[in-house]
């Protein structure tokens, strides 16, 4: 707080969704209003946002003044905004972009007759997650991976984490990303077991590669999530099964992550996709 002066008077929240933990956490060190708001870079800036005075933590307000928004329904996820309170975020206002230049194929996507424009965003505006991120299960169950990720960003052996799931699985699994210190002193806290499973953590610090090896680092990480995933109250089907360490973070030189740092899906299930289809394997034979 310090290094801001003592002076910060609002804080707005954009980008991503914030954990109601963390936007209490963060109105109480601030001693300021947190809000959240919701847009998207078609949208040029927010179209909603929470008022200083609701304290819930759990939506993205109202519209603002100058904007329009509407669910519309999702038939490929069987969602029927009339009926389910929920369905794709459409926004028509003064702010939106007009078209994507040059691109009159991706613009038709984008924005219907009428002038809505097609988020792609699933929620009531309590922002659920892309729909095109949305997968389902084999079971019949929908998972967001982005709810299930900001809950296991909050661990601290954890730097990155993408969570995927597929229609021929009844569970999801997860690449991570560890942090390096943290993990390296949990390791260092625990003695192997068995000649089986050891690396040895000698004077000099082992590389992140060999920690990701290290069968002890995956138990603690999913030990940790299994704590965190308890705690935030997740259905059995929205827990991760199965993890796999990974040494190379996302980041936007190498695709995994988009200019505005969310996590590249696409690019990220092709990269990883031998490494996915072994966490399934590895869990159903166990």
């Amino acid at each position: 707080l310090r290094n801001f002066g003592g002076r910060i008077r609002l804080v707005l929240v954009t980008g991503a969704p914030i954990a109601p933990s963390i936007l209490r956490f963060t109105r109480a060190v601030f001693s300021c209003p947190v809000l959240e708001g919701y847009g998207c870079t078609e949208t040029c800036g927010p179209v909603s946002a929470s008022v200083a005075g609701d304290l819930n933590g759990s939506h993205v307000g109202a519209p603002w003044p100058h904007a329009e928004i509407k669910l519309t329904d999702v038939p490929d996820m069987g969602l029927v905004a009339a009926r389910d309170n929920r369905g794709e975020i459409c926004v028509r206002s003064t702010s939106c972009i007009s078209g994507y230049y040059k691109n009159p194929e991706m613009t038709a996507k984008l924005k219907d007759k009428d002038g809505w424009l097609h988020t792609g965003d699933e929620g009531c505006l309590k922002v659920v997650d892309r729909c095109k991120n949305i997968f389902k299960l084999a079971q019949g169950e929908y998972i967001a991976p982005e709810k299930l990720e900001l809950v296991y960003q909050q661990s601290a052996l954890i730097s990155q984490i993408f969570v995927d799931g597929d229609a021929h699985s009844t569970f999801p699994v997860a690449l991570v990303v560890p942090e390096v210190e943290p993990l390296f002193k949990a390791l260092s806290n625990h003695s192997p077991k068995s000649p089986h499973e050891t690396i040895v953590i000698a004077q000099n610090k082992p590389s992140l590669e060999d920690i990701c090896a290290d069968p002890r680092a995956k138990k603690l990480v999913m030990a940790d999530l299994k704590s965190l995933s308890e705690a935030a109250n997740f259905m059995g089907f929205e827990k991760v099964k199965n993890i796999k360490l990974i040494a190379e973070p996302f980041s936007i030189d190498n695709s995994m992550l988009t200019p505005t740092q969310k996590v590249a899906r696409p690019a990220v299930r092709k990269r990883y996709a031998e490494e996915l289809i072994n966490l399934y394997q590895e869990h159903i034979a166990v």
